[in-house]
């Protein structure tokens, strides 16, 4: 059962006007109407009875209300105590490993952002070669490396964060392997 029908449910049945359940639920009255239609058809009995401007519960509705209400509330008390439980869960870990030829501006930013999207995480940030950095993460001693080198692991998959561009840089006059001053 859509815990969407019963919240449109209880909202007509104690506005007893679907307009004003609509904007309780900040909908408009046609899909809550469609909603409680809906309803009706998975318990296979009628809800309201509806005339132009009055709505009111039948015998049905005035049964179940009660029944919605603690659902909906058993719901919510569900959302609030994962809530709490997940605040209160021991720090993660993540290990980062960075090569030691990785920008730092990129090696910040990514770890701000592990930070950021993984509320109640520590970053521990690991320097190493490509070569070590990958076997490390393969062993799972990492959670995630940034390294420079095109990779072709099948156990491990990857993302390009950021692409740079190198130079060659001569002092002038001096001629590079194309042959070209």
């Amino acid at each position: 059962m859509d815990l969407d029908l019963l919240e449109c449910f209880v909202a007509v049945a104690e506005e007893l006007n679907f307009g004003r359940a609509a904007e309780r639920v900040h909908r408009s009255a046609s899909p809550v109407s469609r909603a409680v239609k809906e309803l009706e058809r998975e318990l296979r009995g009628e809800l309201f009875v509806r005339d132009y401007h009055h709505v009111e519960l039948t015998p049905l509705g005035r049964e179940l209300l009660p029944l919605a209400r603690r659902v909906l509330r058993d719901v919510d008390h569900l959302k609030a105590r994962a809530h709490t439980v997940t605040r209160a869960a021991p720090e993660r870990a993540v290990r980062l490993g960075v090569s030691q030829l990785c920008p730092p501006l990129a090696c910040e930013s990514f770890e701000r952002m592990i930070v950021e999207g993984m509320p109640g995480s520590h970053v521990e940030v690991v320097f190493g070669s490509g070569a070590e950095l990958l076997s490390a993460l393969e062993r799972g001693d990492l959670t995630v490396a940034l390294v420079q080198l095109p990779i072709g692991r099948p156990r491990l998959s990857t993302r390009t964060l950021v692409k740079l561009v190198t130079w060659v840089i001569m002092r002038r006059g001096i001629r590079s392997a194309s042959g070209r001053r």
